[in-house]
């Protein structure tokens, strides 16, 4: 519940007075018998064809269908099989053994020989140093994922979900697909055009489900027309790594035989598309015409994605648009303010609450079906702050056209990215007593997606703080409704009379973040400590380092209420951006707990305001009551904060002491090199 009910919403409408592992798919094969792709080299080519192939190499190791050759350059390491009606020349073959093989299959799995010849000892073989080959990132592609929604002429409709929506998907017969394509699968695809207008696909990765980040290390293989193919393993030599502009490469130059750390979603039993490149060159001098970059480039993305207040009832108006804009992703605003806020770039959420009505609120009428009642006919209410507020029927078709036809009257001429919808959930959460005559579950959360379908607008429902228990609300299931772009959680974190939460509600609420992010929907982490951000630091580097455990920087966003002078509550730790996490993303927050009892996570590139700082750990002790080890003592420095908030001088440095051997109970720590 927020503080909405003070202003009663008589004189200024509803005014805003809230709170506002591993693939997940696999095959047998690294490409489908039907894969080609026209634009490769004839190394890549092989990757999707089958006939004789004749190779040498020396035996890596044995196993029960044959053994495992080492052919070198470009191919790496193949699996032989070995069956009664391979002629074995010279003896039975064994580890070291230099031989020569014939026989049937493809690069991408296995060769099947026909006959395996011992080398003659006496005949040395010196293969010659290959040329390193140069490895161009390709331009004018454009990466994105998302649900087959559906079959349409000359390919599919792929729902992008927030911000993009459905993108039409051509699909040719030159385009490379990369597993087994279905409506309902999720696919991520590379290729030309824009997600606004429409992408012809050059390739498509096919999954069960979304692919988590993955980290890959191996040696570069080939160029192909998609990016390059990575040697991994024995198992998996030509792992296709699709390339786009947007890839951060670091530590040397993209080029055949160079070891590389490619990190991004995908699986090394199908593909990889890297969101980051860490190059390792097999000599220091760079190809010549081609600069090595030392350390990865500036990014655009300055700050995290960021919500605030911005004038209207509750923002503030002493700081121009344009300066907010700077800083702030997101502002709650009023219809009054929306356009010229709108207009300097940042998008705009109307409050609303069909869930609670009082008397005086524009949407308290006299039609009782939109009020819910108990099993005796009597309204079922709530008492906030001392008012008397009356529970809405969701169940009612009444009560959505009720919903929309008032707030569409309210905002008509504004413009607005979102409604922020307050008082969403499933009554049992929030401990309504009684509840309404008849009242599932199910019926409930039917009804509360009609409602926030007939909002005008895109929805970001303000539920997912009302806790099922220990665990995560039952309303992170509609993030995914049609018209809802995500929640938001509110005291995140962090509140007034918790400056730092623990145990096991800092637990759901990571879990909650966790959830809403695996499903690509926006998850606004509310953080409702509004005492004087100057005195909070230690509160404010404790917000920080729980939400960039399991965040995703395109997805999760960080609204905070520290005082500040201004009145933008928009901290100057918000321009810490992490990715490439060194573990995948897990599924429960227990899978980020180290061995010392700290929740911890390492990521490869670290920016502030954009730019690269290196590497970084987040660590975070959410036990209440005992010290434990901090668990990674290689880091030298800690991230330290001062000052108010980012327009009013306050501060960041990577620069801090050495991080502590133990860290006290209830706290956090980002460290760097």
């Amino acid at each position: 519940m927020t503080q909405r009910a003070v202003c009663l919403l008589a004189a200024a409408g509803l005014a805003a007075c809230g709170g506002g592992g591993g693939a997940a798919g696999s095959s047998s094969n690294l490409l489908p018998t039907n894969a080609t792709d026209p634009g490769s080299t004839s190394a890549v080519t092989s990757l999707a064809t089958s006939g004789t192939i004749t190779t040498t190499g020396s035996i890596a190791g044995t196993n029960s269908t044959g053994f495992v050759l080492n052919t070198g350059y470009p191919h790496g390491k193949i699996g032989i099989v070995v069956t009664s009606l391979t002629k074995i020349v010279g003896a039975k073959p064994y580890v070291g053994e230099e031989v020569n093989v014939s026989g049937s299959g493809s690069w991408s799995t296995n060769i099947t020989a026909d006959s395996v010849a011992q080398v003659s000892a006496t005949a040395t073989v010196v293969a010659p140093t290959p040329t390193p080959i140069a490895i161009a990132v390709p331009t004018g592609v454009v990466s994105t994922a998302g649900t087959d929604a559906g079959v349409r002429t000359g390919g599919f409709t792929l729902n992008q979900g927030y911000p993009n929506g459905k993108i039409p998907v051509a699909v040719s017969a030159s385009t490379l697909q990369i597993g087994t394509p279905g409506v309902g699968l999720y696919a991520q695809v590379t290729g030309t055009g824009s997600v606004h207008t429409g992408i012809t696909a050059t390739v498509i990765t096919w999954w069960p489900s979304a692919p988590p980040s993955v980290t890959a290390t191996g040696t570069i293989v080939a160029g192909t027309s998609y990016g390059f193919t990575l040697d991994v393993d024995a198992t998996h030599t030509a792992v296709p790594i699709v390339l786009n502009p947007s890839v951060i490469i670091g530590g040397g130059t993209l080029q055949t035989g160079s070891i590389a750390q490619v990190t991004g979603p995908g699986g090394i039993a199908e593909a990889i598309t890297p969101v980051q490149i860490i190059v390792t060159n097999p000599t220091p001098a760079p190809l010549p015409n081609v600069t090595a970059s030392p350390t990865p480039g500036p990014i655009a993305q300055k700050h995290l994605l960021t919500a605030d207040y911005l004038g209207g009832y509750y923002g503030t108006k002493s700081v121009s648009w344009s300066t907010a804009a700077s800083y702030l992703n997101w502002a709650s605003t009023n219809q009054f303010d929306a356009n010229s806020i709108s207009a300097a770039g940042i998008k705009t959420m109307y409050y609303t609450n069909p869930n609670r009505v009082q008397a005086g609120d524009p949407m308290y009428t006299t039609d009782e079906t939109t009020f819910a009642h108990d099993c005796n006919g009597n309204r079922i209410t709530t008492v906030f702050n001392g008012i008397t507020q009356y529970v809405m029927n969701v169940t009612s078709p009444s009560l959505a056209t009720l919903y929309h036809n008032t707030i569409s009257a309210k905002i008509s001429g504004a413009h607005f990215d979102a409604m922020f919808e307050d008082d969403a959930g499933l009554l049992e959460n929030y401990g309504i007593t009684p509840l309404p005559c008849s009242y599932t579950d199910s019926a409930w959360a039917s009804g509360a997606s009609a409602v926030g379908s007939a909002a005008p607008a895109p929805v970001i429902f303000n539920g997912l703080s009302s806790l099922n228990g220990h665990s995560p609300s039952q309303s992170v299931a509609w993030v995914t409704n049609p018209n809802t772009l995500g929640g938001n959680f509110e005291h995140c974190y962090s509140d007034d009379a918790q400056p730092k939460q623990n145990g096991w509600m800092w637990q759901a609420v990571e879990n909650t973040e966790l959830q809403v992010a695996a499903k690509h929907a926006l998850f606004i982490c509310m953080a409702r400590n509004t005492s004087d951000a100057s005195t909070q630091t230690d509160a404010r580097l404790y917000t920080l380092a729980s939400f960039l455990l399991t965040y995703d920087p395109s997805t999760s966003v960080l609204w905070e209420g520290f005082g500040t002078p201004s009145g933008l509550h928009v901290m100057p730790e918000s321009q810490l951006v992490v990715m490439s996490p060194k573990t995948s993303t897990p599924s429960d927050i227990s899978g980020l707990l180290t061995s010392s009892g700290v929740y911890g996570r390492e990521y490869n590139a670290c920016y502030i305001a954009g730019q690269f700082v290196g590497g970084c750990a987040i660590a975070v002790n959410a036990d209440p009551t005992n010290s434990k080890a901090f668990p990674y003592p290689q880091y030298t420095h800690t991230l330290t904060i001062s000052g108010e908030g980012i327009v009013d001088g306050g501060s960041i440095a990577t620069n801090g002491a050495a991080a502590p051997m133990y860290m006290p109970a209830t706290s956090a720590v980002i460290a760097f090199p």
